[in-house]
């Protein structure tokens, strides 16, 4: 189990941090004017209450793969993997949303 679900107030504390960050990408939506703030948080909380649980997954890899024991290319290829593909999903999210 994931270090941040052994207590609920550090989830707590960690999907709040999450909303901080939502809430600056809704700014973020809205400085071209084109959507309100309602509009704007209907997108940006969906796709950062998704990235949170994304983020959490490099710490399973990370303890698989620890760094003095593996080959640097391999570390490599699984971050940036795991990068490509967690953007491109983030992505097409968006897209739907």
């Amino acid at each position: 189990m994931h270090p941040i679900f052994e207590r609920k107030t550090y989830f707590a504390a960690y999907l709040g941090a999450w909303m901080v960050v939502a809430l600056l990408l809704a700014g973020l939506l809205r400085i071209p004017e084109m959507l309100g703030w309602r509009d704007a948080l209907i997108i940006a909380v969906p796709l950062c209450l998704f990235y949170a649980f994304v983020c959490l997954a490099p710490w399973y890899v990370c303890r698989h793969l620890p760094l003095r024991s593996t080959n640097a290319a391999k570390l490599l290829l699984n971050h940036l993997g795991g990068a490509v593909l967690a953007a491109a999903i983030w992505v097409e999210m968006a897209r739907a949303i």
